[in-house]
C-alpha cells in the first residue's frame, strides 16, 4: 500500500479519535468551568455539544441533568438523569439525584421507587435511607421514617442526620419530649447543624415555652441572618405573643430567604 494512502488513513483515524473522544472531553471541561462560574446556561450549551457527538455518554447526560436541576428545569433534569441511568445502570447516585428532584416536585411515590431500588442494590445505603426517611416524613408515615433512621444508627450511631430526621418524625407525630431529646443529641454530634436548633425552637414553641423558642431563633439569626426557617419559626413565636407586625415581617423574610416544607405544619398560618 502506498505511503500516501497509509498517511491519509492514519490522519483520518487521528481525526476520528479527536472527534469521538478528545473533543467531547474538552467540551466537558469547558462546561465544568462554566458551571463553577455559575453560568449554567453556557454549561448546558457545551454539554449539549458533547451529547451531539457522544449520545451514549452517561456522564454528560448526568452533568446536564444536574445543571437543569440547578436551573429549576426539573422535567428536563429527570429526562437527562433517566437517560444517564439507562446507559450506566450501576451508577446508583444517578437514581439518588433523580429521587431528590421527585421530592422537590412532591412526587413522593416516584422518589420512593428510586430510593427502594438503591436500598435493595447497595451494600451501604445510609444516604438513601436518610433521604427515604425524609420522604416518609412528608408522607406522614412517621414510624417508617423512624425505622429508617434507626437502621442507619445501628450501623453508624454518630449519624447526626439520622438522629435529626428521627427527631423530626417524632415531632410531627406529637412526641415532643422524644423529639427534643433527639435534637439535643443531634447538636452534641454536630453543633453546626443549624436545622436542629430551629426544630428545637419549634418543639419548645409547641410546648408553650415561647421565650426559649424565641431565644433559639434569635441565636440562629445572629449567626446566619439569611436562614429562612429561623424567620419562619420566629414568625410563629411573634404570632403566639400577639405581635402581628413582627410576625408578618418575619414571614416575608422567610419567603425571601426560603424555608423547607419540614418546618410547616397544617395549622401554621401563611401569608
Amino acid at each position: 500500500m502506498p505511503l500516501t494512502v497509509l498517511s491519509i488513513i492514519f490522519a483520518f483515524l487521528i481525526l476520528l479519535l479527536f472527534w469521538l473522544y478528545i473533543y467531547p472531553a474538552i467540551l466537558q471541561i469547558i462546561a465544568v468551568s462554566a458551571t463553577k462560574k455559575g453560568r449554567y446556561d453556557r454549561a448546558v450549551y457545551w454539554i449539549s455539544q458533547v451529547l451531539q457527538r457522544s449520545p451514549r455518554n452517561a456522564i454528560a447526560w448526568y452533568i446536564r441533568g444536574l445543571l437543569f436541576q440547578k436551573m429549576n428545569q426539573f422535567e428536563k433534569a429527570i429526562f437527562d438523569l433517566s437517560r444517564s441511568f439507562e446507559l450506566a445502570p450501576n451508577r446508583l447516585e444517578i437514581l439518588h439525584c433523580r429521587a431528590l428532584i421527585f421530592m422537590e416536585l412532591q412526587q413522593f411515590d416516584e422518589a420512593l421507587n428510586d430510593l427502594n431500588w438503591i436500598i435493595s442494590n447497595q451494600l451501604n445505603p445510609s444516604n438513601a435511607l436518610l433521604t427515604r426517611s425524609a420522604v416518609y416524613i412528608q408522607k406522614r408515615e412517621y414510624q417508617k421514617a423512624e425505622d429508617d433512621c434507626n437502621q442507619i444508627l445501628e450501623q453508624d450511631p454518630d449519624s447526626a442526620g439520622a438522629v435529626c430526621n428521627r427527631g423530626l418524625a417524632r415531632f410531627r407525630d406529637g412526641r415532643l419530649d422524644e423529639a427534643i431529646a433527639d435534637f439535643h443529641l443531634t447538636l452534641l454530634l454536630n453543633p453546626q447543624l443549624t436545622t436542629a436548633v430551629v426544630h428545637l425552637a419549634h418543639c419548645w414553641l409547641e410546648k408553650g415555652n415561647i421565650d426559649h423558642s424565641l431565644q433559639l431563633c434569635n441565636q440562629v439569626i445572629v449567626k446566619n441572618n439569611n436562614f429562612g426557617p429561623a424567620y419562619y419559626i420566629r414568625s410563629l413565636v411573634w404570632k403566639k405573643m400577639g405581635n402581628p407586625d413582627n410576625a408578618k415581617n418575619d414571614q416575608l423574610l422567610a419567603e425571601q430567604y426560603g424555608y423547607q416544607n419540614d418546618f410547616i405544619k397544617d395549622e401554621d398560618f401563611k401569608l
